[in-house]
């Protein structure tokens, strides 16, 4: 969609504010900000770690004592 009709007052104010933009942002094209379209990686560590400290627990329900153990 553009602005308004070539060299008009509204055309001019749009460009503008786009050259302003891009001379903010150091000469490139950043794009806008959007909501992320699924989950994020932090959403999806947080499951697994939630998840994870349920599962892997030994007998007695205890998460830290169920880590193998290194033989040295």
């Amino acid at each position: 969609m553009l602005p308004g009709k070539f060299d008009s007052p509204e055309s001019r104010t749009a460009f503008d504010r786009l050259r302003a933009r891009w001379l903010n942002d150091a000469r490139q094209v950043v794009p806008e900000p959007t909501a992320a379209p699924g989950p994020t990686v932090t959403m999806l560590a947080h499951a697994f770690y939630k998840s994870a400290v349920t599962r892997y627990v030994d007998a007695a329900g205890d998460p830290r004592a169920s880590r193998p153990t290194t033989a040295t």
